[in-house]
Formats: C-alpha cells, sequence, structure tokens
C-alpha cells in the first residue's frame, strides 16, 4: 500500500513538474520572440 501511494505521489509531482516546465518554456518563448523582435527593431 506504501509503495502505491508513493507511486501515485510521484506521478501527481511528474505531472505538476510537466506543467510547471510548459508554462515556463511558453514564457520563455514568449521572451525570446520580444527580445528578437526588438534586436531586429534596434538593428534595422
Amino acid at each position: 500500500m506504501v509503495p502505491h501511494c508513493g507511486h501515485d505521489w510521484m506521478t501527481m509531482a511528474g505531472a505538476a513538474l510537466w506543467v510547471l516546465r510548459a508554462r515556463f518554456r511558453r514564457l520563455d518563448v514568449r521572451r525570446f520572440g520580444t527580445a528578437m523582435g526588438e534586436s531586429c527593431e534596434v538593428t534595422g
């Protein structure tokens, strides 16, 4: 019973990390895109 609960906890933690990773990746992509846009505007 304990290993089963531990496995469920690890699964939940993995899902939470996956969601956070997806959110941070989306923010990084948006930040990178705006940085590229600014650099393009500055260079002409």
